[in-house]
Order: structure tokens, then C-alpha cells, then sequence
């Protein structure tokens, strides 16, 4: 049986990575709406646009293999990646979509790693055939508003 010290440490800890993550998401969404104020697709504010982060890389042979499923469009892939260090450089794929059919992929430097620019390096224009397949390929993930 633990002790009640231990259980509330516990406690703790799971609220902080519970914050953290929370944390992640607001500035995911901010920096992506500061890279993406107006959709490559519709020419409007995508404020009210969803994203989902699919795969984040570090090592440069992780980054190389993301770029080559993305531009095959192997999407049963493109969320197997998750490499993530917080003092470490990365490379993250995010996918954005609206009111509208298809959507953009952009590949870009981790928003949350304040050391880097936030630059896109890659812009993908999805069909909603080929956004239809990539939702379709990663159900669990979640879309969140910008």
C-alpha cells in the first residue's frame, strides 16, 4: 500500500503533465495561426480552421522518412513518429483543414522549440480525397481549433 505522501506526489505530477500538455496545445495553435493567419484554400482567417499534429521527428534519418511517406502520401505512416525532446530541434507535420473540402499539410520547424524561426519549410495542398485517407488513417487523433 502506498503512502499518502507518495499517492499525492503522484497526484501532482499527472496535473503538471496534464498542464504541460495544455500548455503545448495553446502554443501550438497560436504559432500556427501566426504562420497561417489567412488558409492557402479559401483565402480566409483561419480562425475558425481545426489543426492536428501528426508526427514530430529529431534525428535527421526520422525527418528524411517522414518527407518521403508525406510526399507518397502513405498516410497509414505519417503518425509514427514522435520523437520530441524540449532542448532539441525538431521537425513536426501538422494538418489544417476548414469549411471548405481538402485542407493543407504544412512541414515545419516544432512550434513549441522557442530557438528556431517559426518558418514552413513545406506546404502540401490536400484533395479532400486525400484528406478523406488521412483522417481516415489516424482516427484517434484530435482536431483542435486554432
Amino acid at each position: 500500500m502506498i503512502s499518502a505522501f507518495t499517492w499525492f506526489c503522484n497526484f501532482l505530477f499527472e496535473i503538471c503533465i496534464e498542464i504541460l500538455v495544455f500548455l503545448k496545445i495553446l502554443t501550438t495553435a497560436r504559432c500556427l495561426g501566426r504562420l497561417r493567419p489567412v488558409c492557402s484554400i479559401c483565402n480566409k482567417s483561419t480562425r475558425h480552421h481545426r489543426y492536428l499534429t501528426l508526427s514530430n521527428a529529431i534525428k535527421e534519418s526520422t525527418i528524411e522518412e517522414m518527407y518521403r511517406i508525406i510526399q507518397s502520401r502513405d498516410w497509414s505512416r505519417i503518425n509514427e513518429f514522435h520523437e520530441y525532446h524540449p532542448a532539441m530541434n525538431s521537425v513536426a507535420s501538422y494538418a489544417i483543414t476548414g469549411p471548405h473540402p481538402g485542407g493543407v499539410l504544412l512541414i515545419c520547424n516544432d512550434l513549441g522549440c522557442t530557438t528556431l524561426p517559426d518558418e514552413v519549410e513545406t506546404e502540401v495542398i490536400l484533395t479532400e480525397c486525400e484528406l478523406d485517407e488521412l483522417k481516415a488513417a489516424v482516427p484517434q487523433l484530435e482536431w483542435k481549433l486554432f
